[in-house]
């Protein structure tokens, strides 16, 4: 049963020989079990997933690593056991066993069993191989065989008697092409809201320049009008005070032969005016 299901699943899946309970045989009888198992599937042609050999990926590490990995890889078919407790190792660090009354079996110690080497490989030293061989190896071999006997196993006929498979392609052609298309819509679309978004900010640039230009044409009325209103006011006050140096040119010689302008004369006859008030003022009384 085990080497039919196998035989069946060995091109869908990578296939990795693991011996369960391992722990149940000897040391000698685990070597003898590996060797029946590999001769096993060798003999039914049941293909597992090939390590490759360290010497075709000496880009990964150095030569110590490059040894360990093939020290590893050599061990396969890989013997496992389970652990259903938590001890207390060698360096005070708890691991993973399965304790029995004639002793412990520590899972990840590479004397008792091959978790270790197993997980190492899977998940350190090959699973990019891994996931290389289940995508461009399994995964297209199925690819190419279902759709190959679509053809074959299909039981519907076509109406003007084309092969299925012709029908598919044109049908992805076809819709290669409506996306292209959308796509090139799209981008038409696109392109026309940019534009129409470009000509609004230049249409809001050219109003904000226009309207610069316009306050900068009021301000420079508004200065002129200022420089004009200041010149006309220097100009009337320069007017008024040659006027006023005219009227007061004509002035009468005093007593002391002093030249006397109209403001004292104005003066001169206020202190008249009051002196005569005064002494009419002390005659009344």
């Amino acid at each position: 049963l085990d080497i039919e299901f196998l035989r069946r699943v060995q091109d869908k899946v990578n296939v990795i020989p693991v011996i369960a309970k391992a722990d149940t045989l000897t040391s000698e009888e685990c070597k003898e079990f590996k060797k029946a198992i590999l001769n096993e599937l060798a003999a039914n042609r049941i293909h597992t997933f090939d390590f490759p050999d360290p010497d075709e990926c000496s880009d990964r590490g150095n030569e110590e690593e490059l040894i360990k990995v093939r020290r590893l890889r050599d061990r396969a078919p890989f013997a496992v056991i389970g652990a259903n407790t938590l001890v207390v190792g060698e360096g005070g660090n708890r691991v993973r066993a399965r304790c029995y009354p004639w002793g412990v079996v520590e899972v990840e110690n590479m004397e008792h069993n091959d978790f270790a080497a197993l997980r190492y490989l899977l998940l350190t030293a090959f699973m990019q191989e891994l996931r290389d061989v289940t995508h461009s190896v399994h995964y297209e071999n199925y690819r190419t065989a279902k759709l190959s006997g679509i053809a074959q196993e299909s039981h519907f006929q076509t109406r003007d008697g084309k092969d299925p498979m012709s029908i598919m392609e044109a049908e992805k052609k076809e819709h290669e092409a409506k996306m292209r298309k959308m796509e090139a819509e799209m981008e038409a679309v696109f392109e026309q809201k940019v534009e129409e978004k470009n000509q609004k900010l230049r249409e809001f640039e050219n109003d904000l320049m226009r309207r610069a230009d316009q306050m900068r044409e009021q301000l420079r009325a508004q200065e002129q009008e200022q420089e004009a209103a200041r010149r006309a006011f220097d100009l009337e006050r320069a007017n008024w005070e040659e006027a006023w140096r005219e009227w007061d040119i004509g002035a009468d010689i005093g007593t002391n032969g002093a030249t006397l302008g109209l403001g004292e004369r104005v003066i001169n006859e206020v202190i008249k005016e009051r002196a005569k008030t005064e002494k009419k003022r002390k005659g009344l009384f």
